[in-house]
């Protein structure tokens, strides 16, 4: 990727420039503003290299577009660009809504040979415009990148650009992201409204009373009206049915007050409580977010047996820092599928099963571990059951996403060495120090082979090369997240060098600790 249009550079769009810029991201940025006085404003400002006056002209070779403008506007200005867009082109959004623009969308783009994959950076301000565009504003954001059968071989290019800005990309089909969205943004937005209507009779009297906890619970009603009202229009059927839950939980209330049930009144809000709790994980998860650590990392990638284990381990130490396997996080969800019993090649009952469990990521020694569901499956996850199937789980894009972000969120707990096949690429695309390590198909075959003879008898060199090769394939073809060579890493050839020689080239090389 080397090109990216902005289309619309308000709070939203503006901010993508100035935190590309910020972040030193080597991207042509081209940005479409109707007024001539914005359009000059953008380029003293460096939010973009060049600036047009028609989104068709914006979009002119460009591999990514964004779609900067209010939900019901983004059809609009796609439609305006399609003449400019290039064959292979991908285009996104930042809208709240989401299985609406994807049909129109993609109606927009037919007969263009671009592609559209809706996006949802959940990040914002009441305020509107360039002047309050913030280079920090993406930073921990989650961003829901929509994921189909037909497009995942695209998702993965924005998904990436999105983590280069900092946020956290959760992929999910755009169905799934409107019902869950509606419950968690649209329906306490229009909750909020309503609170504020409902109480606002006797506004001389009320404005002495009206405290912290008031503002706080209404702030969001202080969004824009027009904006609401095309995110709603977008989205009816999910709204409704949040507004109908509401509606019934109030009710439950409402009885118990009228019927002085202290009892039932303190049992409604102790599960509110705890409720709450699990979504947000503290009382103070919002302000707790944005003052995480973001301590360094070294990304190391590369096919099996090319070395990244115990090159990793040892680097970790020489570092000082925490160790992170990623593939035996991968592996850790297939052990999980194989002992409830289901195929790994059913991605629906192995979303099923990952939804189930429970993950805890503890630190011990110098590595960070996990438990499933309390037990640790040590040794298992190496066994031959895992191995042979563990690319089916992999690549499912709900997987790959909770056990990117899994790993993201580990970055609170100290500098990392993370080695894996897409850390450099997808995970940490930002990272100073991106290392990919790669050896001959037969001398890793060799390595591998004298490491299964340590708990496995009868395996050979032969055998080994067969299984690598169709990992190999597997992990390179996959529409999500493939594996390759990192933009900027820099790339180690193990297949002559000792373990220290290959621990000495990257330590020399490492900058960020």
């Amino acid at each position: 990727m080397n090109t990216i249009a902005l289309l619309g550079t308000g709070l939203m769009g503006a901010s993508i420039g100035l935190a590309l810029k910020a972040r030193g991201v080597d991207l042509r940025i081209q940005a479409y503003a109707r007024r001539e006085e914005t359009r000059k404003r953008l380029l003293e400002q460096g939010i973009a290299d060049a600036t047009y006056s028609t989104p068709s002209a914006a979009v002119a070779n460009a591999d990514l577009v964004i779609a900067c403008v209010p939900v019901c506007t983004i059809p609009q200005i796609i439609h305006a660009a399609a003449k400019g867009l290039k064959p292979g082109a991908v285009v996104t959004d930042v809208g709240s809504t989401k299985l609406w623009l994807e049909q129109e969308c993609t109606r927009m783009l037919t007969g263009t040979g671009a592609v559209f994959v809706g996006s949802h950076p959940m990040c914002g301000s009441e305020k509107t415009g360039i002047g309050a565009a913030d280079p920090e504003l993406y930073r921990d954001a989650v961003c829901v990148v929509c994921a189909d059968a037909g497009t995942r071989e695209h998702v993965v290019h924005v998904s990436r650009f999105w983590t280069r800005l900092g946020c956290r990309v959760v992929e999910m089909p755009a169905d799934e992201h409107d019902r869950i969205a509606a419950r968690s943004s649209h329906v306490p937005h229009l909750a909020a409204s309503a609170l504020v209507l409902a109480t606002f009779h006797d506004p001389d009297q009320m404005k002495d009373l009206v405290g912290p906890g008031f503002r706080d619970t209404t702030r969001v009603a202080a969004g824009s009206p027009e904006l609401w009202r095309d995110i709603v229009g977008t989205n009816p059927k999910p709204v409704a049915a949040g507004l109908r839950q509401l509606q019934k939980e109030i009710g439950k209330f409402a009885d118990a007050v009228d019927a002085m049930n202290l009892n039932q009144i303190e049992a409604l809000l102790a599960g509110a409580a705890d409720a709450r709790e699990l979504l947000c994980g503290s009382p103070n998860c919002c302000e707790a977010s944005t003052s995480q650590p973001d301590h360094p990392v070294t990304a190391i990638d590369g096919p099996s047996a090319s070395g990244k284990s115990t090159v990793a381990k040892k680097l970790a130490a020489k570092l000082q820092a925490l160790y992170v396997d990623s593939g035996a996080l991968y592996r850790g969800m297939t052990w999980q599928v194989l002992r409830k019993g289901v195929d790994p090649q059913d991605e629906e009952a192995v979303k099923e099963v990952m939804a189930a469990s429970n993950w805890e990521f503890p630190v011990v020694g110098q590595a960070v571990r996990f438990t499933i569901d309390g037990d640790d499956p040590g040794e298992e996850i190496r066994g031959e059951a895992v191995r042979e199937t563990v690319s089916y789980v992999a690549r499912i894009p709900e997987v790959r996403s909770f056990i990117v972000n899994s790993i993201r969120s580990m970055r609170a707990l100290g500098p990392l060495v993370v080695e894996g096949r897409d850390i450099g690429s997808v995970v940490f695309p930002d990272s100073p120090d991106k290392f990919y390590l790669d050896a001959d198909p037969v001398e890793r075959a060799r390595r591998r082979n004298a490491e299964l003879l340590a708990t496995e008898s009868g395996t050979s060199v032969e055998a080994v090369q067969e299984s690598l090769a169709k990992r190999d394939h597997l992990d390179s073809t996959r529409k999500t997240a493939p594996l390759q060579v990192a933009e900027g890493a820099q790339v180690v050839d193990t297949t002559h060098l000792t373990l220290d020689e290959v621990v000495d080239v990257i330590r020399g090389k490492v900058k960020g600790m």
